[in-house]
Order: C-alpha cells, then structure tokens, then sequence
C-alpha cells in the first residue's frame, strides 16, 4: 500500500488489479441486486494520471470500462499536494465517460522542507478548498482525520470545519466513515449522513 504489485512491474502487470475491479463490479451488480438499490465503487488513487499507472492502476480503463463510479486522486505518504492536477484528472476521465465523479483528497498533514511533517491548520484545509474549486472540483475529501481524537488542536480544527463550512459549500459527516470527512455542494448521497448547511461566507479566503 499504495504498491500492490511485484516492485519494478507494476505497468507491465496492471492488468491484474483490472481484472480484480472487473470482480468487484460483478459483487457490486450482484449486491445491488440483493439490497435493491445501487452500490457504486470509489477508488483513491495517486496524485497524478500516470504516477497511478506506474504503480499499475489502469484509472483511465477502469472508468472506461464502468468499472468505478468515484476516483479520489490523493497524495500518498507526502502530506497534502495542493498543487494536485483535478482539472487534469476531471478532463481526461470524463472523455471516457461523463458520469464518473471525481473528488480531490487532501491529507491529515503538510509536508515541510527539511522538516517533519505538521497538521494541517485551517487555513491550510481554506487553500487547498479554494485551489481546487478554482479548478473546477465540485466537492471535497479529506482523508486521514484520525488526528483529531487524538490532539485537541488538530480537534479544534475539525470543529470549526463542521462549524463554518469550507466556503461557499456545505460539510457532510459521514457517521460511519471514521477518519473521513467529505464536503460536497447540497449535502451528501451516503447513508447515516448528517448534512448541515453553511452560509456563504465573505473573507480573505475567497467567496
């Protein structure tokens, strides 16, 4: 994790992590069947198109093929990437097909120069929200929030994000999601979500 494959093969062998979402499609088909409504696949991926491929996940496939219905583009190891492609991503998946979702993911932390990595402040959660809504991103996932039963600052942080909001969006918390938080414009479509409206804020963050 993030590396499934044999080390230096990871292309040339992508294959096998297709044809393993190829299955887990087929046991989502077969679920949705049984509960009566839809059950859709999310994937979190590296940061970039084709540092995902090098590690054999075979993105633009799955999506053209139907095989998710979420891609997560996240950083992995490095701290919070607010320099991450979405426009890049959103563009090139939704040639393939134009209902696939696409969220950027931030991370827990901020990589420094030299450095150990720290938590991410609110101001950090703030610019690395207005980067990527600049690019087009419809919503928001934040991954490892695992931090906050754990340090009262980093709580504090969590607090006023589910307090304010990341302006102009709304802040959904997914009961059941632990370390996750996900932000997404009218509320979310997950199960024991608790959807709170924010108003639109005016600071120097943006609108």
């Amino acid at each position: 994790w993030p590396d499934h494959l044999t080390k230096g093969e990871e292309r040339a062998k992508a294959h096998f992590l297709t044809e393993f979402m190829r299955e887990v499609r087929t046991l989502a088909v077969t679920a949705a069947r049984r509960c009566g409504h839809s059950v859709k696949i999310g994937v979190r991926v590296d940061a970039r198109l084709e540092d995902a491929l090098m590690r054999g996940k075979d993105v633009r496939t799955w999506v053209r093929e139907g095989l998710v219905d979420l891609v997560i583009p996240s950083p992995w190891y490095s701290g919070t990437d607010f320099d991450l492609p979405f426009a890049e991503w959103k563009r090139e998946l939704t040639k393939l097909n134009s209902s696939i979702e696409v969220y950027p993911a931030s991370e827990d932390g901020v990589a420094l120069r030299g450095k150990r990595c720290r938590r991410m402040t609110m101001k950090d959660y703030r610019d690395f929200a207005d980067r990527m809504y600049e690019q087009g991103a419809k919503g928001l996932y934040f991954f490892n929030l695992f931090g906050f039963r754990e340090s009262a600052q980093h709580r504090k942080v969590w607090d006023e994000i589910v307090r304010t909001g990341l302006p102009p969006r709304t802040v959904g918390v997914s009961a059941s999601r632990g370390g996750t938080l996900v932000v997404e414009p009218g509320g979310l479509t997950l199960e024991d979500a608790v959807v709170m409206p924010r108003d639109r804020r005016q600071d120097d963050h943006g609108p």
